[in-house]
C-alpha cells in the first residue's frame, strides 16, 4: 500500500516537473504578448485621443478574429501531437498540408473581414474621422495577416513535438522587433516622418513577414517538415474536415466568453461612467493574468492529445490534469494574493481621483479586486478541463456549455444583479463568476464521464486480450 502511495506520489511529481518544463516558456509566450499590446496601445495613446479610440476598435476586431482563428488553427497541435503518439507519420504529411490550405482560406476570410468591417461603422452611424483610420490601418495590415496565419501555424507544429522553448525565443524576437518598429514609425524618430497609426498597422505586417523564414527554420531543423516536393500536394479532405470539425467548435467555444465581457460592457455604460471604469478595471486585470492559465491549457491538451495517441492510458490522462491544474492554480493564486496586496495602488492609478470619489465607490472597487481573485482561480480550473476534453477531442460539448454558461445563464444573472438589485458593476462581475461556476461544473461532469468511458474500453480491451492469451 505504501510503495503504491510512493509510486503515485514520484510519478505526480514527474508529471508536475514536466508540465513546467513544456508550459513555463509558454506562460512566457503570452504575458510578452500581452505586455506588447499594452505597450502598442500606450504609444497609440500619445497620438491623440481619436487615433485611441479607433485603436481600442481595432483591437477588439483584431483580438476576436485572432482568438477565433486560433481555436481552428490550434486543431493542427491536437492533431499532430495525437499522431506523434500513434507514430503513423503519413497522417502527418496529410495533416501538415492540409493546415497549409487551411491557412491560406482563414487569410483570405481574414482580409474580407477587415475590408468589409470599416463599411459596417459606417452603417452604425460612427464618426468619419475614426471610420477612416480604421480602414486606413485594415487596409495595410491586411498585407501582414499570411505571414501570420503561416506563423501560428509553425507555432503548433513546434508545441505538437513539445519546442516552446523555441517558441519564447522567436516570441522575444517579436516583442523587441514590434515595440522598435512602432515606436519609429509612429513617433517618428531617426530621420523618418512620423505615420500615426498606420506606422503601427505597418510595423506589424513588417515583422509578421520577419518572423515567418525564422520560424520556419526551426520548424525545418526539428526534422518534422516533410520534403519541399510533397508540400503543395493534392488536398486531403478527410484530414481537412477532421480539423475543422474539432476547430471551429473551439474558435467558438474561446470566443464565447468575449461576447459576455462585451454585453456586460455596454451594460456598465448604461449604469455610469464610474461603474463603467470600474467594470474596465475588473477587465483589464483578467486579461493580464488570465494568460497564465490559457497558455498552460494549450501544454495540457497537446500531451493528452499525444497519451492518447500512444498508451491511452487513463492514469497518465488523470497524472497531466492533475500537475496542470496544480501549477496553474499556484501561479494564479500567487499570482491573485499579489494582486490583492498592490490593489490600492493600482486603484489610484486606474483612478487618478480616487481620494475624491464616494465611498461606495470605493468600496465597489475594493469588492471587484476580490471578486477577480475569485474568479481567476475558477477560470483557471475551467480553461484546464476544457483542454483536458480537447485533448481527447470531446469539442463539442464545451461549446454548449458555454453557450449556456456565458450567453444564457451569464447574460441573464449579470443583467439582473447590476440593474434589478442596484449591485452595479458588482453585479455584472457577479453575474460573469457564475457563469464560470456553472460551466466549470458542466465540463468537470463531462470530463469525468468521458474518463469512465476510456476506463471501461480500457478495461474490456485488456479482458479481450486476456481471452485471446488464454
Amino acid at each position: 500500500m505504501v510503495k503504491n502511495v510512493l509510486f503515485t506520489c514520484r510519478n505526480l511529481l514527474a508529471s508536475v516537473k514536466n508540465s513546467l518544463l513544456f508550459s513555463f516558456p509558454l506562460v512566457l509566450f503570452q504575458i510578452l504578448n500581452t505586455i506588447s499590446s499594452y505597450s502598442v496601445a500606450m504609444i497609440i495613446a500619445h497620438l491623440g485621443t481619436r487615433f485611441s479610440a479607433a485603436y481600442s476598435i481595432i483591437n477588439s476586431v483584431i483580438m476576436s478574429t485572432n482568438i477565433f482563428f486560433f481555436g481552428i488553427l490550434s486543431a493542427i497541435s491536437i492533431f499532430i501531437s495525437y499522431e506523434l503518439g500513434s507514430k503513423t507519420y503519413k497522417n502527418i504529411q496529410d495533416i501538415f498540408n492540409t493546415s497549409i490550405y487551411l491557412s491560406l482560406l482563414l487569410t483570405i476570410c481574414n482580409i474580407i473581414l477587415y475590408l468589409l468591417f470599416p463599411k459596417c461603422l459606417e452603417m452604425l452611424s460612427q464618426p468619419v474621422d475614426i471610420v477612416v483610420i480604421v480602414r486606413d490601418y485594415f487596409a495595410i495590415a491586411s498585407f501582414g495577416i499570411l505571414p501570420y496565419f503561416g506563423g501560428i501555424f509553425l507555432l503548433q507544429i513546434l508545441m505538437a513535438i513539445k519546442k516552446t522553448n523555441i517558441s519564447f525565443y522567436t516570441n522575444v524576437i517579436r516583442f523587441f522587433l514590434t515595440l522598435s518598429f512602432v515606436f519609429i514609425l509612429c513617433s517618428g524618430l531617426a530621420g523618418i516622418k512620423s505615420l500615426g497609426i498606420s506606422g503601427a498597422s505597418i510595423a506589424t505586417v513588417i515583422v509578421n513577414w520577419i518572423m515567418l523564414p525564422i520560424l520556419l527554420y526551426f520548424v525545418i531543423s526539428s526534422n518534422l517538415m516533410i520534403k519541399a516536393s510533397k508540400i503543395f500536394s493534392k488536398l486531403n479532405f478527410n484530414a481537412f474536415f477532421k480539423i475543422i470539425r474539432i476547430g471551429i467548435p473551439i474558435g467558438f467555444t474561446l470566443i464565447i466568453e468575449l461576447i459576455l465581457h462585451l454585453l456586460n460592457s455596454i451594460f456598465a455604460g448604461q449604469i455610469n461612467i464610474i461603474q463603467q471604469a470600474i467594470y474596465s478595471l475588473f477587465l483589464q486585470s483578467l486579461v493580464a493574468i488570465v494568460v497564465i492559465p490559457f497558455a498552460m491549457c494549450q501544454c495540457t491538451s497537446v500531451s493528452i492529445a499525444n497519451v492518447c495517441g500512444s498508451t491511452n492510458s487513463i492514469q497518465a490522462i488523470k497524472n497531466i490534469l492533475i500537475a496542470d491544474l496544480i501549477v496553474a492554480l499556484l501561479i494564479v493564486t500567487i499570482i491573485s494574493g499579489f494582486l490583492l496586496l498592490i490593489s490600492n495602488h493600482i486603484a489610484h492609478i486606474f483612478f487618478p481621483d480616487l481620494i475624491f470619489m464616494s465611498s461606495k465607490d470605493k468600496h465597489d472597487i475594493t469588492i471587484v479586486f476580490r471578486l477577480t481573485s475569485i474568479f481567476l482561480i475558477i477560470e483557471t480550473i475551467r480553461l484546464i478541463v476544457a483542454a483536458g476534453l480537447r485533448g481527447m477531442q470531446d469539442v463539442n460539448f464545451s461549446l454548449i456549455s458555454n453557450i449556456i454558461s456565458f450567453l444564457i445563464i451569464g447574460a441573464f444573472l449579470s443583467k439582473f444583479l447590476a440593474f434589478n438589485y442596484g449591485f452595479n458593476s458588482k453585479g455584472l462581475i457577479l453575474g460573469e463568476l457564475m457563469a464560470v461556476v456553472c460551466s466549470t461544473c458542466l465540463l468537470s461532469l463531462r470530463l469525468l464521464y468521458v474518463i469512465k468511458r476510456k476506463k471501461e474500453s480500457e478495461y474490456m480491451a485488456y479482458r479481450t486480450d486476456e481471452g485471446i492469451c488464454r
